[in-house]
């Protein structure tokens, strides 16, 4: 069974306990209302029974067979009685299920619980029964042989006896044999249980992935939870199985070791469970880690993707930048989000390998794998986000560059629209109204600029290839900006004087726009009316006085120059007489300005002053208040009593004291207002007259206040005197009441009384003074107040006092009198005769109740003798007696002891006594004495047996005491139990019992258990204790103490029991009652709710019946959740029938109430599904009735929703104009959509509705037809009209808005037309700029074409419906559309083909200056003067000048497009073809430069490398000659054969290496192609190809000049046109000549000057800051740097310090010096001093700093000096270089210094010179008007002293300057 269920388990994956729970459940309901139940409950009750009847058969035990048989009679009995089924199906539907369930139980019950066990027991039993009552009755009934039936009867009992004895045993032993064999049965189920257990926890299945391991892991925590709970079943085997053995079976070595191997293998399972649950999560973690990677490596490789589709470096569009930036930033929040989970990854697996995890390695492979293409996608995005944020800078920055430009050509538009005005007022002030702003806008700009600089030199440095693009922008800036300045300086030059007057008319408007804004200011009459806002007014008028002195010296300034200008101006004119008005009004301004803040100041500061006051005041007013609130309250209070006085006095000085902590602030009030006063405020008479009031009332509280406190010590010292007398008048009458007692006549005590008398006399006398006390105090009240204190009463008070204290001393004196003259003998004799008779007395008392053991005791002189005798002793024993007898004797002898001590007093008086009476009879002392000592002597004798006396009567009495606690538990106990007999007569007897008295006698019962417990534990100690107390007194009685305790004790317990059971009968009533209570509470409710359901009220409208509604819902949830209770009633009736049937009350009883219990049940029930359905009936009716006033009030809204859209369909208002139109349409549409929505949800929502209430048979079912059909009809007629007023504004709208589209159209057309700029473009962005903008205003033309042909076919459309004015309007709209289209399409043509041509001729520059630039760097980098030191160094020369030929031949296809290009752009007679031919041209040369110069660089590498290697090899040759030479040196020649015969050896391997060397020396005997070269002819230079490429890119002008030559004389023009190119060919060989001769003169003397010192003319230290590189351009190197500087006759040179001056090694470029450099102090330049300027022709500009301002000077004359002395004829030779405008060639193998101006073009006016010191090219770049340009590239001097050798020279390197050629033919020699 196990097995399957184990098998199910994992099949199902649920616990065994919920899959039976399910099984079980379903039995049920299907035994409940399944078909076939019935067979189903005979097949449950049939197998197994059968199966356990045949075992029961095959088994000794008579039990299970004698269980079995009664099982199957009471089968049969419920078989035979189902033939009757309907009946009981009828009346019980659960009958197959309650008979299952009595089935199973009988099928369950054992032989101790079961039924059976009764059964069988009843047949045992009852013969023996039936036998011994006939018996008993044939005794009874007196049979003859009574006696032997009798004998019969207790043999057949002793028989009985012992055969149940033996029965009884042979079970024990039975019993004690099946549970060893059961123990071991179990211990098997264990043992199999555990070993399929193991087969589950050892396995080794961990899963394939994190889904099937979570499966398992999920498996093994139920294993795990049935493993645990297991625990319980090995619990209870060892708990219940093993303790019922026997101890020997139980210590038995296989019992042992069985338990001991149960124990070990579920540990091992347990461990082993363990373990499993490690690997599974274990594995769970792995597959999850792997999981998780393989996510993010995937998401990794797919952003990787994305990434690679994102290159914003080839995006040249901000619009595409935006959206990559866009893209880019959705990326990075996705790789964000991505970051956390690959920080968990790696949490995740650094936790599993911290853990030693078992697949450690592999984790930290796969981790590092992921971190690995993390950091790798990391650094792919942060160069994405460079890129973008670079790329985006760039765009940006163009953006901003073009606006910044836009900007000041605005501005430059504005300045040049003032230059037709005049220098007059007039003109200069209508001057300034256009010109306003225009400096605030100027410093916008320069601010704009400078951030753009800075960004500019930003974006060089990250975007080096872009930097030429930027450079340019920021050139252009530049440009522009210089020019408005210059534009603005022009024309502050050209107005003279009207700048200045500009100046001061702007300042005067904005001075007289201040004065009168401040005059308003200082005006306002803002009163304060607190003291916050008047400070806030006084600090605000402050600063207003701050800002006029700052304005004075404007004023003054302004002031003096405008009374200038006015003093010499015509007074008519009517502008001067406008401005001299002005100036008059403004000094008035100024004065009145002065003298108004003064004022206003003044105002302020008593304003400010009275809200001080104000405060102050306020704050006193208050304080008065407060007092003279208290002190009328004082006022009214009359002190009754002395605690009133020292109250009123504690809280009158607490408020004096604070009266006078807040006199300052009084004073303070009174001075400031005196102060104000004074100062003459505007507001003194009110400030003195508050605060005199203040004064005034102060003063009057502070004497109101004196006064109360003088009235408050009166009545303190009246009351204190009055206390007093009242004291003393209660004390005398005291003492005259003690005194007046004549106890004096009893002679009794006589000395006693005389004593105390002496005692009260000496307290009253020192009691006197206290009436002098208050004597005096009265007098000084008298002096002190005599008119406040009434003295009528103090003397009366006085006067008592006086007449009771005469009255006390008289009494006093008096009875002292009389006390001392009493009789003292006779005094005396009285006190002994008391004594006596006391003593005889105590005597008696002694042995009263005891026997003594003296022979004769009876004559008291006998006993009185026995007690004087010390001798004689007594034993007294204790007389039984009853505990009241022994208590009476103990009070007598307490009251005894108390005497006994006044008695002691009274014989210590005696010896007084008896002196005084010696001396007043002396005769009598002898018998005085005896008397005395007599009596002491008695007195003493009598302690000892008292104390005696008083130990046995205690005795006695805790004995007796003991007995009477025992007799009264014994009696209280009783009580108790006939206390419970009477609560179980109330609890059965009573019919009528209630809830209420049960849980009365339920709470008695507790409380009389508490009580007893109580009782018990405190009394039984206390006895026990008195028990052993008395048993040491009375030791002989001990057992029989000891035997009442424990019966007492043994009482208690019974008790307790009954009270105990008692208890359990009392709950089970309790519950039953509680039930039957609730049980009422429900059915009075159920009947409350079904009166309320029965009732037909509905409601008289929709919110009443709303309300019956909710109402009826509570009540429904209400009935819902009732029936909780009724199952939980139901509930408690099962378990109440089941508890009192298994109680131990009467049957009687039980029957009763379980009859009673199923019948109100049942009445419950019935009466709850009677309401349930009660409710449902209510709510439906409510719900009609609420349904049907819904409708009525939906229709009403419904018809009056009609009512009010016919209203606004039935207009004919067809509007005015388009917008009109358009405006009641949209709304009518509006309308009508909302209408239809609305109409239709409503009219479908009434319908729906009416049709509901129709089908649901409602009584207006014809009234609401009628109500559908008239509603539907008003809807349709309101659809109607709303269609009519539709279409009529339709097509009035149609017709407004063609109208109102051609309009549109018409002035859109003119709006794009004037919106196409005139500009065609600085530059190729600029250009390309504007083509986008006009393909995108080509692209709007497509719609706005859309939008004509639209209009053509509106127009059409219109003309069929429209005759008349109409029809004529809507064909001359649609003519004057189609007219202004086709003059727009012509304009844009046009302007299209315009800016195409300039973009090719910006793009053909460009492309043209990139490879200018390009190839300039390249003859650089072939010329650089990298000396190489080996074959190495001239390989990887070699190597570098091939890859410059890759890179030459890669540029190719750039060359050849740019160059077609400019053929294009002539052919297409472009206006600047001039300028393309000469780029044209100048690129062509240069190409053949590049080649060349590659050429001759790369074959003088070879010559080089050949040189190196023979360097090399002679090295080498001269290494192993030199190694050789000590050999051939050694003169050794052997001193043996051996030794001969080694050295021949040696020596021919030496021979053998001569040999192999000698192909190496013959190597070097051969010549290098250098030398080789030097002994060739020198090679003519190459013819020029500069006439070719002149033929090639000839332009369109000159050839129709050629061809109209050609037609006039077809010879001469050939002739002339032979001359022409000869004299071309021979003016470009003299300027290459002349060239040639002028830079070798020049290199030639640079080389000298570097050779020796410079002659200098002056040289010192100097910074210098390079400023503008061009006229327009500002550097983009602007750093100060410090050089020794030296000045020769034609040059500026740098060097480092004064050693590299000497040596000739320059820091930098150095200056040429010409006549057009000018040099003068920086003044404008402020950040530093001693600066000056050093400008040269093309536009460069330096600043040069010196360390004073004589050094400034000295340098500036030296510089003047130099450039004065140079000649002109510098600049004459170098305008002799080219005869061809902007080209010049020289020789390739030379570098040149200096300028060179071109001849100026008839189109162009002169360009500055372009020189290039690195490619030995100058060339000259003409510029236009349009289109400015500057380049100036550094200079350098060459002074490197490698060969230079050339293919088209044949010079000799100079002298001084050899190679290392010369080492080499020396080691050849």
């Amino acid at each position: 069974m196990k097995s399957c269920w184990s098998f199910l388990e994992r099949k199902t994956n649920l616990k065994r306990e919920n899959m039976a729970l399910g099984m079980l459940g379903f039995l049920i309901i299907y035994l409940a209302f399944g078909w076939g139940n019935d067979f189903v409950c005979d097949l449950i009750a049939f197998l197994y029974p059968v199966y356990a009847s045949m075992l029961a058969i095959e088994m000794p035990e008579t039990f299970n067979k004698a269980k079995w048989s009664i099982y199957w009679i009471i089968y049969a009995s419920l078989g035979l009685a189902e033939y009757f089924r309907y009946a009981f199906t009828r009346s019980l539907p659960l009958y197959w299920l309650g008979k299952c369930i009595f089935l199973i139980w009988l099928m369950l019950c054992d032989e101790q619980t079961g039924i059976c066990q009764r059964i069988i027991d009843r047949l045992r039993y009852g013969q023996l029964e039936n036998l011994t009552n006939q018996g008993e009755t044939m005794v009874k009934q007196g049979h003859f042989a009574s006696r032997k039936i009798n004998d019969g009867l207790d043999t057949l009992k002793l028989k009985w006896d012992n055969l149940l004895e033996m029965s009884s045993n042979r079970a024990d032993k039975l019993n004690q044999t099946h549970d060893y064999y059961q123990f071991f049965s179990d211990a098997d189920d264990i043992d199999t249980w555990m070993l399929d257990m193991l087969k589950l926890v050892s396995s080794e299945d961990l899963g394939r992935d994190e889904p099937s391991a979570q499966t398992l892991l999920k498996k093994h925590k139920d294993t795990q939870d049935v493993l645990d709970n297991y625990r319980q079943t090995i619990d209870n085997l060892k708990a219940t199985n093993l303790q019922v053995l026997t101890p020997e079976k139980q210590n038995s070595p296989d019992v042992q070791q069985r338990l001991q191997s149960i124990e070990r293998r579920y540990t091992e399972l347990l461990e082993l469970s363990k373990l499993r649950k490690q690997k599974l999560l274990d594995a769970i973690s792995l597959f999850r880690l792997l999981a998780d990677a393989d996510n993010v490596e995937a998401w990794i490789e797919e952003k990787e993707r994305f990434l690679a589709t994102l290159d914003p470096t080839q995006v040249n569009d901000i619009e595409e930048l935006e959206v990559i930036k866009h893209r880019f930033d959705g990326f990075e929040r996705d790789m964000n989000s991505t970051a956390s989970k690959v920080a968990i990854v790696g949490h995740q697996a650094r936790t599993l390998v911290q853990n030693d995890h078992p697949n450690s390695q592999e984790i930290l492979d796969r981790i590092n794998r992921l971190n690995h293409n993390w950091a790798q996608l990391r650094r792919l995005v942060d160069k994405k986000r460079d890129d973008l944020s670079s790329t985006f800078g760039v765009q940006t920055f163009h953006i901003e560059c073009n606006e910044t430009i836009s900007w000041i050509q605005d501005k430059i538009r504005i300045v040049q629209s003032t230059e037709d005005l005049g220098r007059d007022l007039g003109g200069v002030m209508t001057m300034q109204r256009r010109l306003s702003g225009l400096e605030r806008d100027m410093a916008a700009i320069q601010s704009k600029l400078d951030q753009l600089e800075l960004e500019a030199t930003k974006l060089e440095k990250d975007h080096p290839d872009d930097a030429k693009d930027i450079h340019n922008k920021v050139n252009q800036i530049s440009s522009v900006w210089y020019e408005l300045k210059e534009i603005l300086r022009r024309r502050e030059e050209s107005m003279g004087e009207a700048a200045e007057l500009q100046k001061f008319l702007r300042d005067l408007d904005h001075f007289s726009a201040w004065l009168t804004r401040t005059q308003t200011s200082v005006a306002s009459e803002d009163i304060p009316n607190s003291l916050n806002e008047a400070e806030q007014l006084l600090n605000q008028h402050q600063t207003i006085k701050e800002e006029i002195d700052r304005y004075g010296p404007d004023y003054a300034q302004m002031k003096d120059y405008g009374h200038s200008v006015i003093r010499d101006a015509d007074t008519t004119d009517p502008q001067y007489i406008f401005l001299r008005e002005r100036l008059n009004a403004l000094d008035d301004g100024w004065n009145e300005l002065d003298q108004m803040w003064h004022q206003k100041k003044n105002m302020l500061t008593e304003a400010m002053q009275y809200q001080m006051f104000v405060r102050d005041s306020n704050q006193a007013e208050i304080l008065l208040n407060h007092q003279e609130a208290y002190l009328a309250r004082e006022r009214e209070q009359k002190p009754k009593t002395l605690d009133d006085v020292e109250s009123l006095m504690k809280k009158h000085e607490d408020f004096f004291t604070t009266m006078s902590a807040n006199e300052d602030k009084i004073q303070g009030v009174c001075s400031f207002a005196q102060r104000l006063c004074q100062e003459n405020h505007y507001l003194g008479d009110r400030i003195l007259t508050r605060a005199s009031v203040i004064n005034d009332r102060y003063v009057a509280n502070r004497q109101c206040a004196v006064e109360m406190n003088e009235k408050l010590q009166e009545s303190l010292q009246y009351f204190q005197f009055i206390q007093d007398c009242d004291d003393l008048k209660e004390w005398l009458d005291m003492k005259t009441l003690q005194a007046q007692d004549d106890t004096y006549r009893d002679t009794a005590n006589i000395h006693t009384k005389y004593l105390r008398h002496q005692a009260f006399q000496a307290e009253i006398s020192s009691n006197k003074e206290r009436l002098l006390a208050l004597k005096r105090h009265a007098e000084q009240l008298r002096e002190e107040h005599p008119q406040q204190i009434d003295f009528t009463v103090i003397d009366q008070r006085i006067n008592e006092l006086d007449d009771s204290w005469s009255k006390l001393e008289e009494i006093t004196r008096e009875k002292g009198e009389r006390l001392f003259d009493a009789n003292r003998s006779k005094l005396f004799q009285q006190s002994i005769t008391n004594l006596d008779e006391f003593m005889l007395n105590i005597e008696k008392h002694l042995y009263a109740g005891e026997q003594t053991t003296a022979a004769d005791s009876t004559d008291s002189q006998l006993l009185s003798t026995a007690t004087t005798t010390t001798t004689t002793t007594t034993t007294l024993e204790p007389v039984e007696n009853n505990l009241t007898a022994t208590n009476l004797l103990l009070l007598k002898q307490t009251t005894i002891e108390e005497e006994l001590l006044k008695r002691q007093q009274q014989v210590d008086e005696l010896r007084v006594q008896a002196e005084k009476l010696k001396q007043l009879e002396p005769e009598k002392s002898e018998e005085i004495d005896t008397k005395r000592l007599q009596v002491e002597e008695k007195f003493s004798k009598l302690l000892l047996p008292l104390e005696q006396k008083k130990l046995r009567l205690e005795q006695q009495k805790h004995l007796h005491q003991y007995l009477r606690d025992i007799e009264d538990e014994q009696i209280w106990l009783s009580e108790k139990r006939h206390l419970l007999q009477s609560y179980s007569d109330l609890i059965f007897n009573n019919k009528q019992q209630t809830l209420m008295n049960i849980q009365l006698l339920k709470r008695k019962n507790e409380s009389l258990l508490k009580e007893i417990e109580n009782h018990e534990q405190r009394l039984l100690e206390h006895l026990n204790n008195e028990r052993i107390r008395i048993s040491q007194d009375y030791p002989s009685r001990q057992e029989e103490f000891q035997e009442r305790l424990q019966q007492l004790s043994n009482n208690y317990v019974e008790l307790k029991d009954t009270i105990k059971q008692r208890r359990e009968h009392l709950e089970l009533l309790e519950s039953l009652y509680q039930y039957y209570y609730d049980l009422s509470e429900a059915e009075a409710w159920l009947g409350e709710q079904e009166l309320y359901m029965m009732s037909e009220e509905r409601g008289k409208d929709e919110l009443a019946t709303q309300t019956f509604i909710r109402k009826q819902q509570t009540i429904d949830q209400t009935i819902d959740s009732y029936s909780n209770i009724l199952s939980e009633l139901n509930d408690r009736a099962r378990n109440l029938v089941d508890s009192l049937n298994q109680s131990d009350l009467s049957l009687d009883f039980v029957n009763e109430n379980n009859d009673l219990i199923n019948k109100r049940q049942t009445q419950l029930d019935k009466l709850y599904a009677s309401l349930k359905d009660l409710s449902v009936e209510r709510r439906q009716r409510l719900d009609e009735t609420l349904k049907l006033y819904r409708l009525h009030k939906e229709i009403d809204d419904l018809e009056q929703w009609i009512s009010d859209r016919e209203l606004i369909a039935g207009s004919h208002e067809l509007g005015q104009d388009f917008e009109h139109v358009s405006m009641l349409l949209d709304r009518f549409i509006a309308f009508e959509q909302e209408t239809q929505q609305i109409g239709n949800e409503r009219l479908q929502y009434a319908n729906n509705m009416i049709d509901i209430l129709i089908s649901n048979g409602h009584i207006d079912s014809a009234q609401i037809a009628e109500l559908k059909d008239s509603l539907n009809e008003s809807y349709q007629d309101l659809l109607e009209m709303i269609e009519t007023r539709l279409q009529s504004l339709k097509a009035s709208w149609e017709l407004h808005k063609f109208l109102h589209d051609c309009k549109e159209i018409l002035l859109t057309m003119q709006e794009r037309k004037n919106s196409i700029p005139d500009e065609i473009g600085r530059d190729q962005q600029s250009v390309q700029q504007l083509l986008r903008k006009h393909q995108q205003f080509e692209t709007e033309l497509v719609l706005l074409a859309q939008d004509i042909q639209r209009i053509q076919q509106e127009s059409k459309r219109l003309n069929g419906r429209y005759a008349g004015e109409k029809e004529a309007e809507i064909k001359q709209k649609e003519y004057d559309v189609l007219t202004q289209w086709k003059l727009l399409q012509q304009f844009v043509d046009q302007r299209k083909r315009l800016l195409n041509d300039y973009e090719d001729l910006h793009r053909f520059f460009n492309l043209a200056r990139d490879l200018n630039m390009w190839m300039d760097v390249m003859i650089r980098q072939m010329n650089n003067s990298d000396k190489p030191h080996d074959v190495s160094g001239v390989d990887l020369l070699i190597n570098n000048h091939q890859s410059l030929k890759a890179e030459i031949d890669a540029r190719q296809e750039n060359f050849i497009m740019c160059i077609n290009l400019g053929k294009d752009l002539i052919n297409r007679r472009h206006p600047r073809s001039s300028e393309v031919k000469e780029k044209c041209v100048q690129l062509s040369m240069l190409r053949d430069q590049v080649d060349d110069t590659w050429n001759e660089r790369f074959e003088y590498l070879q010559l080089i490398l050949e040189v190196y290697q023979f360097a090399r090899d002679a090295a080498i040759a001269e290494t192993w000659l030199i190694a050789q030479e000590s050999y051939l040196n050694n003169e050794e020649l052997g001193e043996t054969l051996d030794q001969v015969e080694n050295l021949i050896k040696r020596h021919e391997q030496f021979e053998k290496s001569l040999l192999a060397q000698e192909d190496r020396f013959n190597a070097l005997r051969n010549l290098t192609t250098l030398e080789k070269k030097r002994q060739m002819p020198p090679v003519e230079p190459p013819q020029s190809r500069l006439p070719a490429y002149l033929e090639e890119f000839k332009t369109w002008q000159e050839r129709d000049a050629e061809q109209a030559l050609t037609d006039k004389s077809k010879f001469k023009s050939i002739a002339e046109e032979n001359t022409s190119i000869d004299g071309g060919r021979s003016a470009m060989l003299s300027g290459k000549q002349s060239s040639q001769d002028f830079d070798s003169n020049n290199n030639k003397q640079r080389r000298s000057e570097s050779a020796t010192r410079l002659s200098t003319i002056k040289e010192g230290f100097l910074s210098r800051k390079h400023e503008w590189e061009g006229h327009e351009r500002k550097a983009t190197h602007r750093a100060w740097e410090k050089y020794y500087s030296a000045l020769t006759s034609n040059r500026l040179l740098f060097f480092k310090d004064a050693k590299h001056l000497k040596s000739g090694r320059t820091a930098t470029d150095d200056f040429q010096l010409d006549p057009s450099t000018s040099i003068a102090p920086a003044t404008d330049y402020r950040k530093k001093t001693n600066v000056f300027r050093l400008k040269f022709q093309d536009g460069n500009e330096y600043l040069f700093h010196a360390k004073d301002d004589t050094e400034m000077n000295e340098w500036i004359t030296a510089i003047n000096n130099t450039i004065s002395s140079l000649p002109s004829t510098v600049t004459g030779a170098a305008a002799v270089v080219t005869q061809i405008s902007s080209i010049a060639l020289t020789s390739p193998a030379t570098t040149t210094k200096g300028s060179s101006s071109a001849t100026s073009s008839p189109q162009h006016p002169p360009a500055s010179a372009m020189i290039s010191s690195t490619s030995g090219i100058q060339t000259s770049q003409s510029s236009s008007t349009n289109e400015p340009k500057s380049r100036t590239l550094p200079l350098r001097s060459s002074s490197s002293v490698e060969p230079q050798v050339s293919s088209s020279s044949s010079q000799q390197p100079p002298a001084g300057k050899k190679k290392s050629g010369g080492f080499f033919s020396m080691k050849r020699k």
